[in-house]
């Protein structure tokens, strides 16, 4: 998987990434998640979001194309 995202998986578990827990007196539980994602990892979600945004709306057309 790191040699498909170009992207070492451990560098989500160093320490730089940190966890909290709080319970409130109803027994809920809150949790804030802090982790520093890499740059260059949120750079690919966000080309890859995009690119899935375009396929979406390239079949949208085709459909539409293919029903009328």
């Amino acid at each position: 998987m790191s040699s498909l995202l170009d992207f070492d998986l451990l560098e989500l578990l160093k320490e730089n990434g940190v966890v909290f827990n709080q319970k409130n007196e109803k027994e809920a539980n809150n949790s804030i998640v802090h982790n520093n994602i890499p740059d260059n990892l949120i750079i690919q979600y966000e080309a890859r979001i995009k690119e899935q945004q375009e396929i979406i709306s390239l079949l949208k057309d085709k459909i539409n194309y293919l029903e009328t």
